[in-house]
């Protein structure tokens, strides 16, 4: 990643966690806003005009490579989101200790683990990589929305780990092939140019997606004990970490709606004879 690009993401990111405490309209939230997007206009048309760009514009234009990496931005603020307030309920509802909380997260990994494994032997063999993507990113979503029904008396049998095995199952298949749609079809020469940009769109969604669900879920909370009063902390926490919930829920749909309408029917996996297989790195550094 070049500094100029760096400064562009660091200058999104700040302004989104700013508008948390000091709102969207203040100078501290618009300033770096502004900054950083001018900043993502100015590189990108830096890269048009470069004899030599960093990210050539050819490798965006693909139609299935620019709407992977769109999915994968917006799927990776919807997880980091879950799995940050995830772990606030866990530990500041259910005081549940670190050790506690790493278990109770488990059953998310070794779904990952098991779908990513499954996803790459036998649904790749079957299914479009459209299907699969827009197929998994919905099950993601329905599991953030149970998550949603979590309150402080919730078993976590009853919501929780049913959501956290669907968010699994649609990661599991969703994420590792909008990976390698994200590399498909790639000249040689721009190969390393397709995984770096597979990398950002994650790193960069991740980072604003929990800036600016952590805003949306601030203002529930603070609206909440304006409504019910001082001492309903723990009911506005969990009204809070709902919104948050609902928030990531929209954003694992809205991928799936972009792939469904964007990736180009029969998409399907293909390698080079001899190359090792597209998902195999991807699936072991999942489990």
């Amino acid at each position: 990643m070049s500094p100029k690009q760096s400064h562009d993401e660091h200058g999104l990111v700040f302004g989104s966690a700013r508008a948390q405490t000091d709102g969207w309209g203040s100078a501290v939230t618009l300033t770096p806003l502004v900054v950083g997007g001018l900043l993502l206009v100015g590189f990108v048309v830096l890269q048009k005009v470069d004899r030599h760009p960093l990210i050539p514009l050819r490798v965006l234009a693909d139609r299935n490579r620019s709407t992977a990496y769109l999915t994968l931005f917006l799927a990776n603020a919807a997880v980091f989101a879950v799995f940050l307030f995830l772990t606030y309920y866990f530990q500041g509802v259910l005081r549940y200790s670190p050790i506690t909380t790493g278990v109770a997260f488990l059953p998310l990994m070794v779904t990952i683990g098991v779908v990513a494994t499954l996803t790459q032997g036998v649904l790749l063999q079957r299914l479009t990589m459209r299907f699969i993507v827009a197929a998994g990113l919905i099950a993601s979503g329905a599991g953030a929305a149970l998550l949603t029904q979590a309150d402080a008396g919730s078993p976590y049998a009853a919501w929780v780990l049913h959501g956290l095995v669907l968010i699994g199952t649609g990661i599991g298949s969703a994420a590792v092939v909008a990976v390698a749609v994200g590399q498909m079809g790639v000249e040689p020469r721009d190969a390393g140019t397709a995984g770096a940009l597979n990398n950002v769109s994650q790193q960069l969604g991740s980072a604003l997606g929990v800036a600016l669900i952590s805003t949306f879920v601030a203002t529930a909370t603070n609206h909440y004990l304006t409504d019910h009063g001082s001492t309903a902390v723990v009911g506005a926490t969990v009204h809070g970490f709902a919104i948050g919930f609902w928030w990531a829920a929209g954003l694992f749909w809205a991928a799936a709606v972009i792939c469904g309408a964007l990736i180009r029917g029969g998409t399907s996996l293909h390698h080079e004879a001899g190359q090792p297989e597209p998902l195999d790195g991807i699936v072991s550094a999942l489990i």
